[in-house]
């Protein structure tokens, strides 16, 4: 379909026409013609959260991709052939020394494995055995690695192959190989069993037209959670050659059929041969993706590739990230070699946070839908997203978006309000367009909250209807809150009826004050009391005696953890999700103030403090750290939890040292999964001096990096300016917002109603705290 207007167009592009430079007419330009990256983009590492071991392992994909691109196409690696899942949960791992294949959808920092389809790998030519156990990858050097912002590159030592890859366009690609040598055979793969999850993709097909140098196809994917509705999703592609195809076939299981031009079956592949070739002759491939049809994959690469070769697209990417990353400018006063490690973990953290969610409204503004039809976005511009990973992104990324990218914090909300009303329900973790159900809670309801308190325009009331459907009714068919009968029962949920049961209940009642704070702003006069209620659930779940929360049984009594330092969910049911019992006696984010009173104001800052002191004890990240885990999300506020006491001293000295001592500029600089920016957002809040409370317009004031932070935001610029700023004056001993005095240290504190339109925050920084 459309194949006509498709080779037209490429064919008036560089690629028919093997034209390669857009800068300088038919020269080859390297990585860096255009010059290095300026401004933020300088200090963007990719590198950064590809590494580490165990719970620790990043899982950023470092390749080609714009902001919140669908398209991430990305090498896939191993070590001696072999990639354990929890390594390569993005594909790529810093260790590994062997490149699979180039995969070109990836999921960004998650704890799961899926998609990695569309295996594309240049080779000299296809041998039989390439087709036994990724017998066509290739070793490679990471000293031959280049990467910035919507660009990578590669030399692949098996094939003698450099690669290089570009994204301009949120489902589009474009690759450059040159094949070193004096006439040689030039070729390249194209896999579509490769998956990051083993045997995740369940069909396949592909079809060559040889005359316009084209190849297209589809998989149907059923990974982790792509799986879940029972069918997995299809993703169809579209690839055009600058070179024409001195030969080509396809494959199935194991069988090569030389001058094929059709396969169907899940072990299905093609391949195509350039021909022979010299180095300085290039072969370009531009390649688009689909979730929606073949001629949408086709329409998709002629209006986002376009008339354009690869080097006008590898500058469109670089452009957008860019215009992306310039959104904060940070200014060190002249100081950039003092502060080059905290530049490169600042804008690469604010890099990654913008990876994520998918822009899965395609060219035409065309989606799949949550009910499997194809849907249109209302307005010109306004985009439709899904990989949104709710309960770990509604704490610090989509906060983020809400102050500095309003209009795409917006979309999100409108996007949930959408899936609620063509899939019947809100979801707690959407990809693609399935319910993957996955994680705990309502985490939808704190977006929304945040999205009406803060960025608006999307439609309230259909919002407030599907919390509201979600917090009542049990069993619905995409089960966001499991085991609510019980909670409604109880005021709790039973250890010894449900799993992960003080997680639920504190998650639940955070997310019923959520309904309730909806409600009161909506006026559902009715409802609000019904909801505060709920949000008090918090304390059914307190045990006075050991003060924990605790797990406890249907008949109310307690079932404490022995050792609450032990994160025992690993191997069993302990009554939490991906925390221990030390950690998730912190979790009351809606009644900070009540969660210091159940202590006592002394001994809730005495805890608190010997918590973070431990943390400092376990500088692996292995294994969970047994007090603040800062590779994961229940703990991100606990930092910025002193404030409630009226001790924001600690906050800033304890944010300061998480900055320190979890992120780096390594490989393994991120503690853990960024599940799709999380983690990276977290720093990013941290670094500015501030941290947002979800549903709410309160930042929590902590102690920022630089001498001098400008946000443009969409109403003007907001100044952060940080007087007598260095490494280790991380202590506020006064401050003012738009020229009034903060009341430190009771009032520590930034509203976001005196900012949003920009504005000067202004503070005084001391390497001693103040006595307050």
């Amino acid at each position: 379909e459309n194949m006509a207007s498709l080779v037209a167009v490429l064919a008036l592009a560089g690629l028919a026409l093997g034209k390669r430079c857009a800068v300088t007419e038919g020269s080859y330009c390297p990585l860096h013609s255009f010059g290095a990256p300026s401004g933020p983009g300088a200090y963007v590492d990719p590198f950064i959260g590809i590494g580490g071991d165990g719970f620790g392992v990043g899982g950023d994909p470092p390749g080609a991709t714009v902001p919140f691109g669908m398209m991430r196409a990305s090498p896939d690696t191993s070590l001696r052939n072999v990639a354990p899942s929890w390594e390569h949960y993005g594909g790529y791992h810093y260790y590994d020394d062997q490149i699979r294949c180039f995969a070109h959808t990836h999921m960004v920092g998650p704890g799961a494995s899926d998609y990695g389809n569309i295996g594309l790998m240049a080779v000299r030519k296809l041998e039989p055995f390439m087709l036994l156990d990724n017998g066509y990858l290739s070793s490679f050097s990471h000293t031959s690695e280049q990467t910035e912002p919507g660009y990578y590159s590669v030399h692949l030592d098996t094939p003698d192959v450099d690669v290089e890859v570009a994204a301009c366009g949120p489902q589009v690609a474009t690759y450059r190989f040159e094949y070193k040598g004096l006439d040689r055979e030039r070729a390249v793969v194209l896999d579509l069993f490769h998956s990051l999850k083993e045997d995740a993709v369940r069909d396949a097909s592909v079809t060559i037209f040889p005359s316009n140098n084209t190849i297209q196809g589809w998989a149907l994917n059923a990974g982790s959670l792509t799986g879940r509705n029972g069918r997995g999703v299809m993703i169809y592609f579209s690839i055009h050659a600058s070179v024409a195809f001195a030969d080509y076939g396809t494959w199935l299981n194991t069988t090569i059929a030389a001058k094929s031009t059709t396969s169907r079956g899940a072990k299905s592949g093609a391949y195509v041969d350039f021909g022979r070739g010299s180095t300085g002759d290039f072969v370009e491939l531009a390649i688009a993706i689909s979730f929606i049809s073949q001629a949408q994959a086709n329409r998709n690469l002629q209006e986002q590739i376009g008339l354009r070769n690869f080097d006008a697209c590898h500058l469109i990417g670089r452009n957008l990230w860019l215009s992306q990353l310039n959104t904060i400018v940070v200014d060190t006063e002249g100081q950039d070699d003092e502060y080059h490690d905290e530049l490169v973990k600042f804008y690469t953290a604010l890099y990654h946070s913008t990876m994520a969610p998918t822009t899965f409204s395609e060219s035409g503004g065309f989606y799949l839908g949550m009910d499997n039809q194809v849907h249109q976005v209302a307005q010109p511009g306004q985009q439709y997203y899904s990989d949104l990973s709710l309960w770990d992104v509604y704490r610090c990324q989509l906060p983020l978006f809400g102050l500095v990218y309003p209009d795409r914090l917006r979309d999100v909300a409108r996007t949930l309000v959408t899936m609620s009303q063509q899939g019947g329900d809100l979801p707690r973790w959407p990809i693609a367009n399935v319910y993957s159900g996955c994680m705990e809670g309502s985490s939808s309801n704190l977006v929304l909250l945040d999205a009406l308190v803060k960025v608006g325009g999307f439609d309230f009331e259909a919002a407030y209807q599907a919390m509201y459907i979600q917090a009542t009714q049990p069993n619905r068919p995409h089960i966001s809150r499991s085991c609510l009968t019980e909670y409604l029962q109880y005021g709790f949920v039973p250890f010894d009826k449900c799993d992960k049961s003080v997680s639920l209940t504190l998650e639940y009642a955070y997310n019923d004050w959520a309904v309730a704070e909806m409600a009161r702003l909506l006026n559902h006069t009715a409802d609000i009391a019904q909801f505060q209620n709920r949000s008090q659930f918090f304390h059914n779940v307190w045990d006075a005696k050991s003060q924990y929360f605790c797990p406890r049984h249907e008949d109310g009594s307690y079932h404490c953890n022995r050792d609450p330092a032990l994160h025992s969910w690993i191997f069993q049911d302990s009554g939490f999700c991906e925390a221990d019992q030390e950690e998730m006696r912190w979790f009351v984010p809606h009644e900070l103030g009540t969660l210091v009173d159940m202590y006592g104001k002394d001994k809730y800052v005495f805890l608190l403090d010997d918590f973070f002191v431990k943390t400092a004890h376990d500088p692996s990240t292995f294994m969970p750290n047994p007090y603040y885990w800062a590779g994961n999300e229940p703990d991100m506020l606990e930092p910025f939890q002193f404030n409630a006491a009226g001790r924001p001293d600690l906050t800033q000295l304890y944010s300061r040292f998480v900055m320190n001592f979890s992120y780096s500029i390594k490989p393994d600089g991120l503690p853990g999964n960024d599940d799709f920016g999380a983690l990276s957002s977290w720093y990013v809040w941290a670094a500015l001096g501030l941290y947002p409370l979800p549903g709410t317009t309160t930042y929590i004031l902590g102690s920022p990096v630089f001498p001098s932070a400008t946000l443009h935001l969409p109403g003007g610029q907001l100044v952060i300016k940080t007087h007598n700023a260095g490494p280790r004056n991380f202590y506020v001993v006064n401050g003012t917002v738009n020229g009034k005095p903060l009341d430190l240290p009771r009032n520590a504190y930034v509203s976001h109603t005196d900012i949003a339109s920009g504005g000067l925050i202004e503070l005084w920084m001391a390497e001693v705290p103040p006595k307050w």
